[in-house]
């Protein structure tokens, strides 16, 4: 069987509430979205996301959770669009 790209995706959750901030196709998509996240609030305001993929099967891993997770948005490339992270950060905590 094929694996696309299309059947995997690359998630951040909120741990403390369960709750799921966003997904995305790529995994530097999603580390783009913490580093926008770290740069505008802090790091305290993160530490309690985690970085989990899903493959073709709905497997999930967790890739990074916290300092690990920050460590990795911040050395990573970066190539989500300004236009997408403007529309996502502001709603990341929102009730």
């Amino acid at each position: 069987m094929h694996t696309s790209e299309a059947d995997m995706a690359y998630e951040i959750w909120e741990m403390q509430t369960g709750n799921l901030v966003a997904s995305f196709s790529h995994e530097q998509d999603a580390l783009a979205l913490v580093r926008d996240a770290v740069e505008a609030h802090g790091e305290t305001y993160v530490e309690t996301l985690a970085l989990v993929h899903e493959d073709e099967v709905s497997d999930s891993t967790t890739v990074a959770t916290s300092h690990e997770l920050i460590k990795q948005a911040r050395t990573r490339p970066n190539s989500l669009n300004e236009r997408s992270r403007l529309l996502v950060l502001p709603a990341l905590f929102a009730a």
